[in-house]
C-alpha cells in the first residue's frame, strides 16, 4: 500500500512539473512565409514584395501611446519600430501561418497544433509564450482571438524595445 502510494505520488509530482515548465511555442512555429520577429523591413520586402499601402500602427499600453511604421498585404500585417519587426497581426484567411493556421481555423484545431499550455486574457483570446529568438530566449506572446470557436485573427508580437 506504501509502494503504491509513492509511486501514485510521485506521477502526481511529475505530471503537476510537467504542466507548470511546458516549453513555449517555438520561432518556427509562428512564421509567416519563412518571416519571423526581429526581421527588417528590406527583407518583409524581399518576400512579400511591396506593401500595398505603408501606414502607421497606434497602440495605448501602460507607458502611453506609441506609433510605429505598419507594411500592410493582403491579410497580413507587419509593424516595425527602428525598422525591425515588432509584431505581425494575420486578420484574414488570405495570409496564414507556415504551419497552416489561419483566422477561420477551429478552436481545437489550434490546441491540437500548439498545445494546451495556454492562458487566457479574456474568454475570447488564447495566449501563448513565444519564443522570439532562439539564441537569446527572447519571450513573445503569440495570441489568438477567438470568437464563435474559430480563429478571428492572430497576433505575433514582443515587447516594443
Amino acid at each position: 500500500m506504501r509502494k503504491a502510494l509513492i509511486l501514485f505520488l510521485t506521477s502526481l509530482m511529475l505530471l503537476v512539473t510537467g504542466l507548470v515548465h511546458a516549453a513555449p511555442v517555438q520561432t518556427n512555429q509562428a512564421m509567416v512565409k519563412g518571416l519571423s520577429l526581429s526581421d527588417s523591413m528590406d527583407k518583409v520586402e524581399k518576400v512579400m514584395g511591396k506593401p500595398y499601402r505603408i501606414g502607421n500602427y497606434y497602440a495605448e499600453s501602460y507607458w502611453g501611446g506609441y506609433q510605429d511604421d505598419m507594411y500592410e498585404y493582403p491579410g497580413v500585417n507587419f509593424v516595425f519600430v527602428k525598422g525591425k519587426m515588432i509584431k505581425i497581426i494575420l486578420d484574414s484567411p488570405q495570409a496564414s501561418l507556415d504551419n497552416g493556421v489561419k483566422v477561420g481555423t477551429p478552436m481545437n484545431t489550434v490546441v491540437k497544433v500548439f498545445g494546451s499550455d495556454y492562458s487566457v486574457n479574456t474568454k475570447s483570446e488564447m495566449v501563448y509564450d513565444y519564443v522570439t529568438d532562439p539564441i537569446t530566449y527572447g519571450i513573445g506572446k503569440l495570441t489568438f482571438v477567438i470568437g464563435q470557436d474559430t480563429v478571428k485573427k492572430i497576433l505575433i508580437e514582443r515587447e516594443k524595445g
